[in-house]
Protein backbone atom coordinates (compact mmCIF):
# COMPACT_ATOMS: atom_id res chain seq x y z
CA UNK A 1 0.00 0.00 0.00
CA UNK A 2 1.45 3.38 -0.99
CA UNK A 3 0.39 6.97 -0.24
CA UNK A 4 1.26 10.35 1.21
CA UNK A 5 1.58 11.37 4.87
CA UNK A 6 1.32 15.00 6.00
CA UNK A 7 2.82 15.95 9.37
CA UNK A 8 1.20 19.25 10.50
CA UNK A 9 3.62 19.59 13.41
CA UNK A 10 6.53 20.10 11.05
CA UNK A 11 5.61 23.17 9.06
CA UNK A 12 7.31 23.72 5.79
CA UNK A 13 8.17 20.07 5.42
CA UNK A 14 5.13 19.33 3.26
CA UNK A 15 4.15 15.75 2.51
CA UNK A 16 6.41 12.74 2.56
CA UNK A 17 6.21 9.65 0.41
CA UNK A 18 6.32 6.58 2.59
CA UNK A 19 6.17 2.90 1.78
CA UNK A 20 4.19 0.69 4.11
CA UNK A 21 5.06 -2.98 4.46
CA UNK A 22 1.70 -4.69 4.31
CA UNK A 23 2.77 -8.21 5.28
CA UNK A 24 5.53 -10.78 5.06
CA UNK A 25 4.97 -14.20 3.65
CA UNK A 26 6.60 -17.33 5.02
CA UNK A 27 6.05 -20.66 3.32
CA UNK A 28 7.13 -24.28 3.73
CA UNK A 29 6.91 -26.93 1.02
CA UNK A 30 7.80 -30.61 0.86
CA UNK A 31 9.07 -32.31 -2.31
CA UNK A 32 9.34 -35.96 -3.28
CA UNK A 33 11.14 -37.30 -6.36
CA UNK A 34 12.34 -40.68 -7.58
CA UNK A 35 15.07 -41.49 -10.10
CA UNK A 36 17.76 -44.07 -10.84
CA UNK A 37 20.58 -42.12 -9.16
CA UNK A 38 19.15 -40.64 -5.96
CA UNK A 39 16.36 -43.20 -5.69
CA UNK A 40 13.77 -41.77 -3.35
CA UNK A 41 14.67 -38.13 -2.61
CA UNK A 42 12.96 -35.98 0.00
CA UNK A 43 13.45 -32.27 0.56
CA UNK A 44 11.92 -29.39 2.47
CA UNK A 45 11.89 -25.80 1.21
CA UNK A 46 11.54 -22.78 3.46
CA UNK A 47 10.95 -19.38 1.88
CA UNK A 48 10.34 -15.80 2.87
CA UNK A 49 8.93 -13.23 0.46
CA UNK A 50 8.47 -9.56 1.40
CA UNK A 51 5.32 -8.51 -0.46
CA UNK A 52 6.61 -4.93 -0.70
CA UNK A 53 10.01 -6.01 -2.09
CA UNK A 54 11.87 -4.00 0.57
CA UNK A 55 13.53 -7.01 2.19
CA UNK A 56 15.16 -9.71 0.05
CA UNK A 57 13.47 -12.94 -0.93
CA UNK A 58 15.17 -15.86 0.81
CA UNK A 59 14.85 -19.58 0.17
CA UNK A 60 16.48 -22.61 1.74
CA UNK A 61 15.91 -26.14 0.41
CA UNK A 62 17.48 -29.11 2.19
CA UNK A 63 17.08 -32.78 1.31
CA UNK A 64 18.66 -36.17 0.79
CA UNK A 65 18.84 -38.85 -1.90
CA UNK A 66 18.57 -42.17 -0.10
CA UNK A 67 20.00 -44.48 -2.80
CA UNK A 68 22.98 -42.22 -3.51
CA UNK A 69 23.32 -41.31 0.18
CA UNK A 70 23.99 -37.71 -0.83
CA UNK A 71 22.74 -34.59 0.88
CA UNK A 72 21.11 -31.95 -1.31
CA UNK A 73 20.80 -28.24 -0.57
CA UNK A 74 20.09 -24.95 -2.28
CA UNK A 75 20.11 -21.47 -0.76
CA UNK A 76 18.85 -18.40 -2.61
CA UNK A 77 18.76 -14.71 -1.80
CA UNK A 78 17.28 -12.14 -4.19
CA UNK A 79 16.76 -8.40 -3.77
CA UNK A 80 14.45 -6.27 -5.90
CA UNK A 81 16.24 -3.14 -7.12
CA UNK A 82 13.52 -1.43 -9.17
CA UNK A 83 10.02 -2.63 -8.44
CA UNK A 84 8.35 -0.80 -11.32
CA UNK A 85 10.80 -2.32 -13.83
CA UNK A 86 10.84 -5.74 -12.09
CA UNK A 87 14.64 -5.73 -11.87
CA UNK A 88 16.28 -7.88 -9.21
CA UNK A 89 19.74 -9.17 -8.29
CA UNK A 90 20.35 -12.49 -6.63
CA UNK A 91 22.58 -15.43 -5.93
CA UNK A 92 22.41 -19.15 -5.18
CA UNK A 93 24.62 -21.69 -3.46
CA UNK A 94 23.84 -25.37 -3.99
CA UNK A 95 24.70 -29.03 -4.24
CA UNK A 96 22.10 -30.71 -6.41
CA UNK A 97 21.45 -33.57 -8.78
CA UNK A 98 21.63 -31.75 -12.10
CA UNK A 99 20.30 -32.74 -15.52
CA UNK A 100 20.34 -31.04 -18.91
CA UNK A 101 17.24 -33.03 -19.92
CA UNK A 102 14.58 -30.84 -18.32
CA UNK A 103 13.47 -29.73 -21.80
CA UNK A 104 12.59 -33.37 -22.57
CA UNK A 105 10.54 -34.21 -19.50
CA UNK A 106 9.72 -32.59 -16.15
CA UNK A 107 10.92 -33.94 -12.81
CA UNK A 108 7.36 -34.80 -11.74
CA UNK A 109 6.52 -36.72 -14.91
CA UNK A 110 9.85 -38.54 -14.82
CA UNK A 111 9.18 -39.53 -11.20
CA UNK A 112 5.83 -41.08 -12.17
CA UNK A 113 7.39 -43.13 -14.99
CA UNK A 114 10.28 -44.27 -12.78
CA UNK A 115 7.92 -45.39 -10.03
CA UNK A 116 5.51 -47.16 -12.36
CA UNK A 117 7.79 -48.84 -14.90
CA UNK A 118 11.50 -48.31 -14.09
CA UNK A 119 11.76 -45.85 -16.94
CA UNK A 120 14.04 -42.89 -16.22
CA UNK A 121 14.45 -40.58 -19.23
CA UNK A 122 17.01 -38.25 -17.68
CA UNK A 123 20.77 -38.45 -17.27
CA UNK A 124 22.38 -36.91 -14.21
CA UNK A 125 25.52 -35.43 -12.72
CA UNK A 126 26.08 -33.83 -9.34
CA UNK A 127 26.74 -30.09 -9.45
CA UNK A 128 28.10 -28.12 -6.50
CA UNK A 129 28.61 -24.38 -6.76
CA UNK A 130 26.70 -21.14 -7.09
CA UNK A 131 25.44 -18.33 -9.30
CA UNK A 132 25.21 -14.55 -9.28
CA UNK A 133 22.56 -13.08 -11.54
CA UNK A 134 20.52 -10.09 -12.61
CA UNK A 135 16.98 -10.59 -13.87
CA UNK A 136 14.18 -8.45 -15.24
CA UNK A 137 10.59 -8.80 -16.40
CA UNK A 138 9.91 -5.69 -18.52
CA UNK A 139 6.39 -6.98 -19.25
CA UNK A 140 4.07 -9.90 -18.57
CA UNK A 141 5.34 -11.39 -21.84
CA UNK A 142 9.11 -11.13 -21.46
CA UNK A 143 11.67 -12.33 -18.89
CA UNK A 144 15.45 -11.87 -19.01
CA UNK A 145 18.12 -13.37 -16.75
CA UNK A 146 21.91 -13.14 -16.99
CA UNK A 147 24.84 -13.76 -14.71
CA UNK A 148 27.86 -15.85 -13.74
CA UNK A 149 27.81 -19.50 -12.71
CA UNK A 150 30.53 -21.70 -11.27
CA UNK A 151 30.14 -25.35 -10.30
CA UNK A 152 32.12 -28.54 -9.86
CA UNK A 153 30.69 -31.76 -11.30
CA UNK A 154 30.79 -35.28 -9.87
CA UNK A 155 29.91 -38.58 -11.52
CA UNK A 156 27.23 -40.68 -9.83
CA UNK A 157 26.36 -44.17 -11.02
CA UNK A 158 22.79 -45.39 -11.38
CA UNK A 159 21.20 -47.82 -8.95
CA UNK A 160 19.72 -50.27 -11.42
CA UNK A 161 17.84 -52.53 -8.99
CA UNK A 162 15.56 -49.89 -7.49
CA UNK A 163 11.90 -50.76 -6.96
CA UNK A 164 8.97 -49.95 -9.25
CA UNK A 165 5.30 -50.91 -9.33
CA UNK A 166 5.26 -52.75 -12.68
CA UNK A 167 8.95 -53.15 -13.40
CA UNK A 168 9.16 -56.88 -12.86
CA UNK A 169 12.68 -58.15 -13.58
CA UNK A 170 13.56 -55.11 -15.68
CA UNK A 171 16.50 -53.03 -14.48
CA UNK A 172 17.00 -49.28 -14.69
CA UNK A 173 19.44 -48.38 -17.46
CA UNK A 174 22.88 -47.02 -16.69
CA UNK A 175 23.33 -43.31 -16.22
CA UNK A 176 24.10 -41.90 -19.70
CA UNK A 177 23.35 -45.31 -21.22
CA UNK A 178 23.46 -43.81 -24.74
CA UNK A 179 27.23 -43.26 -24.52
CA UNK A 180 29.11 -45.67 -26.76
CA UNK A 181 31.76 -47.81 -25.06
CA UNK A 182 34.43 -46.06 -27.14
CA UNK A 183 33.79 -42.69 -25.46
CA UNK A 184 32.30 -43.73 -22.11
CA UNK A 185 35.54 -43.73 -20.04
CA UNK A 186 36.51 -40.26 -21.31
CA UNK A 187 32.98 -38.94 -20.78
CA UNK A 188 32.80 -40.21 -17.19
CA UNK A 189 36.21 -38.66 -16.46
CA UNK A 190 34.96 -35.31 -17.79
CA UNK A 191 31.93 -35.44 -15.51
CA UNK A 192 33.90 -36.53 -12.45
CA UNK A 193 36.66 -33.95 -12.61
CA UNK A 194 35.25 -30.80 -14.19
CA UNK A 195 35.10 -27.23 -12.96
CA UNK A 196 32.87 -25.07 -15.12
CA UNK A 197 32.61 -21.30 -14.94
CA UNK A 198 30.26 -19.61 -17.39
CA UNK A 199 28.63 -16.35 -18.25
CA UNK A 200 25.03 -17.16 -19.07
CA UNK A 201 21.92 -15.46 -20.40
CA UNK A 202 18.33 -16.60 -20.82
CA UNK A 203 15.52 -14.75 -22.60
CA UNK A 204 11.91 -16.00 -22.72
CA UNK A 205 8.96 -14.51 -24.59
CA UNK A 206 5.30 -15.49 -24.20
CA UNK A 207 2.59 -13.97 -26.36
CA UNK A 208 0.07 -15.37 -23.84
CA UNK A 209 0.71 -13.55 -20.57
CA UNK A 210 -0.48 -16.61 -18.58
CA UNK A 211 2.73 -18.32 -19.81
CA UNK A 212 1.08 -21.68 -20.35
CA UNK A 213 0.19 -24.01 -23.18
CA UNK A 214 -3.48 -23.39 -23.83
CA UNK A 215 -6.14 -23.84 -26.47
CA UNK A 216 -5.60 -20.28 -27.68
CA UNK A 217 -3.28 -19.37 -30.53
CA UNK A 218 0.03 -18.21 -29.07
CA UNK A 219 3.78 -17.84 -29.58
CA UNK A 220 6.61 -18.91 -27.29
CA UNK A 221 10.32 -18.29 -27.81
CA UNK A 222 13.36 -18.93 -25.62
CA UNK A 223 17.08 -18.34 -26.07
CA UNK A 224 19.71 -19.83 -23.74
CA UNK A 225 23.40 -18.95 -24.04
CA UNK A 226 26.54 -20.08 -22.18
CA UNK A 227 30.07 -18.73 -22.55
CA UNK A 228 32.89 -20.61 -20.85
CA UNK A 229 36.65 -20.06 -20.84
CA UNK A 230 39.63 -20.61 -18.57
CA UNK A 231 39.57 -16.96 -17.49
CA UNK A 232 36.18 -17.71 -15.87
CA UNK A 233 37.70 -20.52 -13.74
CA UNK A 234 36.59 -23.16 -16.23
CA UNK A 235 38.29 -26.27 -17.54
CA UNK A 236 36.72 -25.72 -20.97
CA UNK A 237 36.50 -23.05 -23.66
CA UNK A 238 33.15 -23.14 -25.42
CA UNK A 239 30.03 -21.25 -26.40
CA UNK A 240 26.66 -23.00 -26.37
CA UNK A 241 23.38 -21.72 -27.79
CA UNK A 242 19.86 -23.14 -27.73
CA UNK A 243 16.91 -21.40 -29.44
CA UNK A 244 13.33 -22.66 -29.21
CA UNK A 245 10.35 -21.19 -31.09
CA UNK A 246 6.85 -22.62 -30.76
CA UNK A 247 3.60 -21.68 -32.47
CA UNK A 248 0.21 -22.99 -31.36
CA UNK A 249 -2.43 -22.20 -33.98
CA UNK A 250 -6.07 -22.79 -33.23
CA UNK A 251 -7.86 -23.97 -36.39
CA UNK A 252 -11.37 -24.17 -34.91
CA UNK A 253 -13.04 -25.20 -31.66
CA UNK A 254 -12.02 -28.84 -32.16
CA UNK A 255 -8.60 -28.71 -33.81
CA UNK A 256 -5.18 -27.20 -33.08
CA UNK A 257 -1.90 -27.24 -35.02
CA UNK A 258 1.35 -26.88 -33.08
CA UNK A 259 4.88 -26.65 -34.42
CA UNK A 260 8.10 -26.33 -32.42
CA UNK A 261 11.51 -25.60 -33.90
CA UNK A 262 14.70 -26.00 -31.88
CA UNK A 263 18.19 -24.90 -32.96
CA UNK A 264 21.35 -25.82 -31.05
CA UNK A 265 24.90 -24.72 -31.79
CA UNK A 266 28.28 -24.57 -30.09
CA UNK A 267 31.87 -23.45 -30.66
CA UNK A 268 35.06 -24.61 -29.00
CA UNK A 269 35.26 -27.91 -27.12
CA UNK A 270 31.88 -28.82 -25.63
CA UNK A 271 32.19 -31.45 -22.85
CA UNK A 272 30.48 -34.71 -23.79
CA UNK A 273 27.87 -34.42 -21.03
CA UNK A 274 26.98 -30.89 -22.22
CA UNK A 275 26.37 -31.89 -25.84
CA UNK A 276 22.99 -32.15 -27.55
CA UNK A 277 21.14 -35.44 -27.78
CA UNK A 278 18.31 -36.37 -30.14
CA UNK A 279 16.11 -39.43 -30.37
CA UNK A 280 13.03 -40.70 -28.60
CA UNK A 281 10.97 -38.95 -25.97
CA UNK A 282 10.63 -35.21 -26.47
CA UNK A 283 12.77 -35.03 -29.63
CA UNK A 284 12.58 -37.34 -32.68
CA UNK A 285 9.94 -39.93 -31.80
CA UNK A 286 10.41 -43.41 -33.18
CA UNK A 287 14.17 -43.39 -32.58
CA UNK A 288 16.00 -44.90 -29.62
CA UNK A 289 16.24 -42.59 -26.63
CA UNK A 290 19.10 -40.07 -27.09
CA UNK A 291 20.40 -42.18 -29.96
CA UNK A 292 22.29 -39.30 -31.60
CA UNK A 293 24.84 -36.97 -29.98
CA UNK A 294 26.18 -33.77 -31.46
CA UNK A 295 27.52 -30.27 -31.08
CA UNK A 296 25.05 -28.74 -33.58
CA UNK A 297 21.49 -29.62 -34.52
CA UNK A 298 18.13 -28.41 -35.69
CA UNK A 299 14.77 -30.09 -35.17
CA UNK A 300 11.10 -29.46 -35.89
CA UNK A 301 8.18 -31.19 -34.18
CA UNK A 302 4.64 -30.78 -35.47
CA UNK A 303 1.30 -32.01 -34.20
CA UNK A 304 -2.21 -31.70 -35.63
CA UNK A 305 -4.72 -32.46 -32.90
CA UNK A 306 -8.47 -33.02 -33.10
CA UNK A 307 -10.58 -32.96 -29.94
CA UNK A 308 -13.93 -34.69 -30.02
CA UNK A 309 -16.90 -32.46 -29.05
CA UNK A 310 -18.15 -32.61 -25.48
CA UNK A 311 -15.41 -35.01 -24.36
CA UNK A 312 -11.85 -35.05 -22.99
CA UNK A 313 -10.74 -37.41 -25.76
CA UNK A 314 -8.68 -36.47 -28.81
CA UNK A 315 -6.38 -37.80 -31.53
CA UNK A 316 -3.28 -36.30 -33.13
CA UNK A 317 -0.89 -36.88 -36.02
CA UNK A 318 2.83 -36.30 -35.31
CA UNK A 319 5.71 -35.53 -37.66
CA UNK A 320 9.31 -34.88 -36.58
CA UNK A 321 12.33 -33.93 -38.68
CA UNK A 322 15.89 -32.90 -37.84
CA UNK A 323 19.65 -33.05 -38.37
CA UNK A 324 22.51 -33.37 -35.90
CA UNK A 325 26.29 -33.19 -36.38
CA UNK A 326 29.11 -33.93 -33.94
CA UNK A 327 32.26 -31.79 -34.19
CA UNK A 328 31.46 -30.86 -37.78
CA UNK A 329 29.28 -28.43 -39.70
CA UNK A 330 25.65 -29.04 -40.54
CA UNK A 331 25.33 -29.38 -44.30
CA UNK A 332 23.75 -31.52 -47.00
CA UNK A 333 26.13 -34.40 -46.18
CA UNK A 334 24.38 -34.91 -42.83
CA UNK A 335 21.41 -37.28 -42.98
CA UNK A 336 17.97 -35.80 -42.31
CA UNK A 337 16.08 -37.85 -39.74
CA UNK A 338 12.28 -38.08 -39.86
CA UNK A 339 9.52 -39.88 -38.01
CA UNK A 340 5.74 -40.04 -38.12
CA UNK A 341 3.18 -41.19 -35.59
CA UNK A 342 -0.16 -40.65 -33.92
CA UNK A 343 -1.42 -40.06 -30.38
CA UNK A 344 -4.53 -40.67 -28.34
CA UNK A 345 -5.23 -37.96 -25.77
CA UNK A 346 -7.26 -38.40 -22.61
CA UNK A 347 -7.60 -34.89 -21.22
CA UNK A 348 -4.62 -32.56 -21.62
CA UNK A 349 -2.39 -34.42 -19.19
CA UNK A 350 -2.35 -38.01 -20.48
CA UNK A 351 -1.52 -39.39 -23.90
CA UNK A 352 -0.40 -42.60 -25.60
CA UNK A 353 1.67 -42.25 -28.77
CA UNK A 354 3.05 -44.63 -31.38
CA UNK A 355 5.80 -43.39 -33.73
CA UNK A 356 8.03 -44.90 -36.42
CA UNK A 357 11.34 -43.68 -37.83
CA UNK A 358 11.49 -43.11 -41.59
CA UNK A 359 15.23 -43.20 -42.34
CA UNK A 360 15.53 -46.97 -42.86
CA UNK A 361 13.47 -50.07 -43.61
CA UNK A 362 15.02 -52.48 -41.08
CA UNK A 363 15.17 -52.34 -37.30
CA UNK A 364 12.52 -49.66 -37.45
CA UNK A 365 9.74 -51.05 -35.27
CA UNK A 366 7.33 -48.40 -33.96
CA UNK A 367 7.95 -47.17 -30.43
CA UNK A 368 5.29 -46.59 -27.79
CA UNK A 369 5.25 -43.53 -25.51
CA UNK A 370 3.10 -42.75 -22.49
CA UNK A 371 3.06 -39.13 -21.34
CA UNK A 372 1.50 -37.40 -18.35
CA UNK A 373 1.91 -33.90 -19.74
CA UNK A 374 1.81 -32.06 -23.06
CA UNK A 375 4.62 -33.07 -25.42
CA UNK A 376 5.62 -29.48 -26.25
Amino acid sequence: MYGEIYDRKKKGRGSKHRQYRDKKEFDTEMFVSYNRVDGLALSAKFSHVDMDSILPTMEAEIGIGFASDRGRYKFLIEQTLFREKSIAVGGTFYRELASDDNWLISKDENTVLALLAREDYKDYYEAEGGTLYLKAAPSDHLTIKAGYSFYETNWLRSNRHLWSVFGGDKLFKQNYASWDTSIRPQAITEVDRSEIGTLFASVKYYSDSTRSISHKSNWYAALDFEYSQKGLNSDYDYQRYLLTIRRLQKINDQSIFTVRTVFGNSDGYLPIFKRFYLGGLGTLHGYSHKEMMGTRFWMANSEYRINFPKSEFGVAILWDVGQIANDRKLNSDIDIKQSIGFSLFFDDDFSISLAKRLDRSSDDSPKLYVRFSQIF
